[in-house]
């Protein structure tokens, strides 16, 4: 009896769906680059669209037991969700030419915070081909032996030496953009005697909208050692004289002239010129 019922219904329950994933733009979503927000989207939309089916249904004078609503809803959320992200990790993994481990550095990180896990998301999604991550070092011993994007935290900064050498690692980055320079300089006397590549990210204060990408990333510098003060500048004050101005700064290839720069392009000139 139901599965006539059903056999009936089917053209209702597929156009109430097909109507729903239009309106929420599933068909045309690029699901390389799906997150939360194309996950909500399918809850939405086989929610809202299991709704209209109901109600389509009520008004045709047709009728199905309420668990059949609950079980097609959970079914086509289920479906279309997991085919959707089984989508994004195929386009993932095949867009980074993962045919082989050849060419890719052996990468660890170190810091276990908020820069560490975007620095290894962005490696995963977008430079795959030419890193592979180890793992994370992180002093904080709760974090220890936990995952974090898929990434064991394998110790601490005593751990190092052990880690490169078991795990051939040839890079290691410091994503800790926040933390003293002592800390910085404590953890290059037992990085340097490793034959290891060493890149850092700038400080927090140097990062346009605290944003961190890999292509922040640059080698280890005598600057990045040196102990210096945070400079807070006061953009309140400064700002109705530079924004929507040209501004025109000297010595802008120093150390000093490109964090004038840095601080300069947070109140949004209309034209930053640099002069060497």
């Amino acid at each position: 009896r139901y599965i006539d019922q059903m056999v009936d219904a089917l053209p209702i329950l597929l156009i109430s769906y097909m109507l729903m994933f239009l309106v929420m733009h599933l068909y045309t979503r690029i699901w390389r680059y799906a997150g939360m927000r194309e996950v909500l989207a399918v809850f939405v939309a086989t929610t809202i669209g299991t709704g209209i089916f109901y109600s389509s249904m009520f008004v045709f004078g047709k009728s199905l037991p309420r668990s059949i609503y609950f079980i097609t809803w959970f079914l086509t959320t289920g479906t279309v969700g997991m085919g959707r992200m089984l989508l994004h990790y195929v386009a993932l993994h095949y867009s980074n030419g993962d045919d082989g481990e050849s060419g890719q550095v052996n990468t660890l990180i170190i810091g276990a915070g908020d820069a560490g896990a975007t620095i290894a998301r962005e490696i995963e999604r977008y430079h795959k081909r030419s890193r592979r991550i180890i793992g994370f070092v992180d002093d904080d011993m709760f974090k220890h032996n936990r995952l974090m994007n898929g990434f064991r935290i394998l110790g601490n900064r005593e751990d190092i030496p052990m880690l490169v050498a078991r795990y051939k690692v040839e890079e290691i980055i410091i994503a800790m953009p926040s933390v003293k320079r002592d800390v910085i300089r404590e953890i290059m006397e037992i990085c340097s005697p490793l034959k290891c590549k060493i890149n850092t990210l700038p400080g927090m204060y140097q990062l346009l909208d605290d944003e961190v990408l890999v292509s922040h990333l640059h080698p280890i510098s005598i600057e990045d050692l040196l102990e210096r003060d945070e400079i807070h500048l006061d953009t309140s004050k400064v700002e109705p004289y530079l924004k929507d101005k040209v501004v025109l700064v000297t010595g802008a290839g120093g150390s000093i002239g490109s964090e004038i720069c840095r601080q300069v392009l947070r109140v949004r000139p209309k034209k930053l010129l640099l002069l060497g």
